[in-house]
């Protein structure tokens, strides 16, 4: 069974300020020769970075390494799936954040989602 924290495409990932759990695990796919949505193999990518940028600021995407690859070439629910663990200052401010994963495989980048952004909703407690 596909693990409903996983954000299959360009979709939202709601948490509160401070939240630092869940991790934030993406699943990177790439539209086949039919345009369904395909994971890709992560396993043999040599760096992951994720990017991210509150929508509303014009400031540069701050970047950071993945927390961890949990593809393991075996499970076929954690295909092309990588867990980014946010700092304390990553969920410290409310808004509307946009998150690509940038990948690099002997030295070809490739970035995910291929359109749009995954995004990263922080609400304000109440």
């Amino acid at each position: 069974m596909a693990n409903p924290f996983v954000q299959q495409d360009a979709g939202d990932l709601c948490i509160k300020v401070g939240d630092r759990e869940p991790s934030w695990l993406f699943r990177l796919r790439r539209g086949d020769a039919n345009k369904t949505p395909v994971p890709i193999d992560t396993q043999g990518v040599g760096d992951i970075k994720i990017r991210i940028r509150l929508k509303s600021s014009t400031a540069p995407a701050v970047e950071f390494s993945v927390s961890e690859i949990l593809d393991d070439g075996v499970d076929p629910d954690l295909v092309g799936v990588v867990r980014y663990d946010p700092t304390a200052a990553d969920v410290d401010t409310k808004g509307i954040y946009l998150v690509e994963i940038k990948t690099s495989r002997a030295g070809i980048e490739a970035t995910f989602p291929v359109e749009g952004f995954f995004i990263v909703n922080i609400a304000k407690r109440a």
